[in-house]
């Protein structure tokens, strides 16, 4: 019971005051035109594209090399199913595979790209040709290692990459001292031993595996793509005998206009990577050129390889003793080069803004193959197989093959 009590007709005394809310008009708000907002497709295909887009660019702005390649694995808690590839161990009849995986046009020709023409060095040749012909001399018949004196048996293969190693850092010694007295740059050259190279991308536009197809035919609305190529992720691991670094990288070989042209050819594999003796690994993904974030001398100028791997491929066929080097030249660059991109910022969802250049010798101390490579992609996947411009990665990825012999 309330104990005041007040008039009825006391509210007729109040000024009755009505309140309305409403939006400030902007006139830069209207068009003269409606705009209406895009129209998307919502099959199960392109929501799935705009997801992965999404992804890519969440990837893309994630600011640390070291957090960029976390965020790769996160996907996959136990790892990917990788394709494994090494740079020893080289199967028969990989370089279409190899040309597929990497976007690589390979010419063969026994001479220098022309941008090597412009290099004058016929004045230095005497002085490093005594100096080369000291070092192989000493290495072959002056120079007792600590294997030749054992009693047991050592493997042809492991002898000749002894002799590789060590032919190539006494070579590589006496090239940075003949020349460094020219060409100044080559005094502040970063000399890496037995490099650890680690790279991964993915690769798309072959065959899906069964596994695959039979999930895809368990689901009515997903019939229709039992056979619609899927990325493969690709793993290298290996070494080199030797590398140099430097601070600034290596001038293009060739245009990037030329990069670009449809005449440059690249084989199209389509079967799955283990019909060509490729083996597969769960195992998390790494980008590893050797060297650690932050280096100064992070881009890659020379790198030495052994051909040991030839020693027991009796198969008497030039044809695959030279498609087994162009494989591994092709792959060790790539690989290199690709694993320095991650390190600028750039990922396998993410392509590169200028071309990288690098160069590699394989050999076994006598005999030598010359590569030169030119990275201008690393977008490999299912999306850019035959959409990507880019899909060429250099018209000379290879020049000449010569033989030295003391």
């Amino acid at each position: 019971m309330s104990l005041i009590r007040l008039p009825r007709n006391i509210t007729n005394k109040f000024p009755i005051c009505h309140k309305f809310s409403t939006a400030v008009l902007d006139n830069e708000e209207y068009t003269t035109t409606p705009n209406y907002p895009p129209i998307l497709d919502l099959s199960y295909e392109k929501v799935q594209e705009r997801k992965k887009e999404s992804n890519y660019e969440e990837i893309k702005a994630v600011k640390t090399v070291e957090e960029k390649q976390i965020k790769l694995n996160m996907p996959k808690y136990y790892g990917f199913k990788c394709y494994m590839f090494d740079n020893e161990k080289i199967p028969s009849g990989q370089l279409p595979l190899i040309q597929h995986i990497t976007r690589t046009h390979l010419i063969v020709k026994d001479q220098l790209p022309d941008y090597y023409n412009q290099i004058n060095i016929d004045s230095l040749v005497d002085d490093v040709k005594k100096d080369i012909e000291e070092v192989l001399a000493m290495e072959y018949n002056h120079y007792q290692r600590k294997h030749e004196v054992l009693n047991g048996d050592i493997d042809m293969s492991a002898r000749d990459k002894l002799f590789t190693s060590s032919i190539c850092r006494q070579i590589n010694r006496s090239l940075i001292n003949s020349l460094s007295k020219t060409y100044s740059h080559l005094k502040n050259m970063q000399i890496d031993l037995d490099q650890r190279i680690e790279s991964f991308w993915f690769a798309g536009g072959m065959n899906p595996p069964e596994n695959i197809k039979r999930y895809r035919l368990g689901l009515e609305w997903r019939k229709h793509t039992e056979n619609e190529p899927t990325n493969r992720a690709i793993q290298y691991t290996g070494t080199s005998t030797l590398s140099l670094r430097s601070r600034l990288p290596l001038l293009p070989i060739v245009p990037y206009s030329e990069a670009v042209n449809e005449d440059l050819k690249v084989p199209f594999f389509k079967y799955d990577p283990r019909v060509v003796g490729t083996a597969t690994t769960h195992r998390h993904i790494t980008n590893i050129p050797g060297f650690w974030p932050g280096e100064t001398y992070e881009h890659g100028l020379l790198s030495y390889h052994s051909r040991t791997h030839l020693v027991g491929r009796n198969y008497n066929d030039p044809t695959d003793q030279a498609d087994s080097l162009h494989r591994q030249g092709i792959l060790s660059c790539f690989s290199w080069l690709n694993a320095q991109a991650n390190y600028f910022g750039f990922t396998t969802f993410n392509d590169i803004t200028y071309p990288l250049v690098t160069q590699c010798a394989i050999t076994n101390g006598q005999i030598w193959s010359f590569y030169v490579y030119q990275l201008n992609t690393i977008l490999n996947h299912s999306k850019y197989v035959q959409e990507n411009p880019r899909n060429v990665l250099s018209p000379m990825d290879k020049f000449g093959r010569s033989t030295f012999t003391n």
